[in-house]
């Protein structure tokens, strides 16, 4: 394949049982790794969360292969549905085989959630909700998740006999689905139920990776990673769908980094001077005129602050930056503390994500 076309980025195993002979994954790794030093790409593939729990090399040795991510199916967070569907794992070995990925350098974890399965209540799903919040949490920015109806495969035991599992399948429902609407209930989840808990679901779910995000809980590597990931091999994460991609000057922010070559000012070493600073937005975008002072979004800033991010246009150089704003701002030089409050307007305005520096 790679023979016949080159600009291939990425290949995924859609094998389920991919991890169940370990001597195999190394043989496959070892391949792989030969593979790459002449083509360029990553590749995915499932696991289960036994045998990575079992074989604690192997994680690593995906990563080291370039495994960009790695997917389980977590299904729940209650151990009584997991043993239901005859999982074999429990609540917290997954906690722990996911925090062991992240620190075997798995870039990726991907581990959905199945709603309206065996023995199902509010009560499961709840459990469920707290697994997946505990996993952003553990693994910001590289944990991902959803929730997905049960989905009723033939020939299998949920499937041939619902009722021993507190199952009722809606099997006039099957040919209407996409898996975007629930084919089974519970005694006590019905179609309705199921439909809009999911939606809820997943609606906090997002709502929680945005907030894990506001409140700087990613580290910053993981983040210009994905970014990296996106622009190299095409590969995206929820956290791009769900957060990055929805916060517009952030996401500019984040792409000027990886794809522009703009840097931190902590980056630019003794030659910060003779940086150029450069706004990540346009003005006229997002900044509200209507009040005693410019706002944008919901900051108020200062003469001196919009000032300075009108100067930092990337047409002039920080110092110049700094004189231009001395001369508008303090013309006959009676603010012997100006440079300092300058430059405290100048790490604001980057704390913000508003402006980068181009390295002279």
């Amino acid at each position: 394949n790679f023979k016949r076309n080159p600009d291939i980025k990425y290949i995924n195993f859609l094998d389920d049982t991919f991890t169940l002979d370990s001597k195999r994954v190394r043989q496959i790794c070892e391949e792989i790794r030969e593979i790459r030093k002449e083509y360029d790409f990553v590749w995915f593939a499932s696991a289960h969360i036994s045998l990575i729990d079992k074989h604690r090399d192997m994680a690593r040795n995906l990563a080291e292969a370039g495994l960009k991510k790695i997917f389980f199916g977590l299904e729940s967070g209650s151990d009584a549905v997991l043993q239901s569907y005859n999982k074999k794992i429990t609540r917290k070995m997954a906690v722990d085989v996911i925090e062991h990925c992240v620190a075997s350098g798995i870039s990726a974890i991907s581990g959905n959630i199945i709603l309206g399965g065996p023995h199902e209540t509010r009560e499961t799903i709840r459990e469920s909700e707290d697994l997946i919040m505990e996993l952003l949490h553990r693994a910001p920015g590289q944990f991902e998740t959803a929730y997905f109806s049960f989905l009723p495969f033939p020939q299998t035991p949920i499937t041939m006999n619902p009722q021993k599992f507190g199952m009722e399948i809606y099997g006039d429902l099957i040919d209407c689905c996409n898996e975007d609407i629930p084919l089974s209930g519970t005694k006590t989840l019905d179609f309705l139920d199921l439909t809009q808990i999911r939606l809820e679901a997943n609606r906090r779910l997002q709502n929680e990776m945005r907030k894990i995000y506001l409140d700087g809980k990613i580290p910053e590597a993981v983040i210009l990673d994905a970014y990296r990931s996106g622009g190299r091999y095409g590969v995206f994460t929820r956290w791009n769908d769900y957060v990055y991609k929805n916060l517009p000057i952030d996401d500019a922010y984040w792409k000027m980094r990886v794809f522009g070559g703009y840097a931190v000012s902590s980056q630019l070493g003794a030659r910060q001077e003779d940086a150029i600073p450069h706004r990540t937005f346009e003005l006229w975008l997002y900044t509200d005129f209507g009040g005693e002072k410019p706002k944008i979004f919901d900051t108020v800033l200062d003469e001196i602050d919009y000032i300075l991010l009108q100067l930092c246009s990337g047409k002039l150089s920080k110092r110049e930056v700094l004189q231009q704003g001395k001369m508008m701002l303090d013309p006959s030089g009676c603010r012997p503390d100006f440079y300092t409050r300058a430059e405290e307007s100048l790490n604001f305005l980057e704390k913000k994500k508003w402006i980068l520096y181009q390295k002279a």
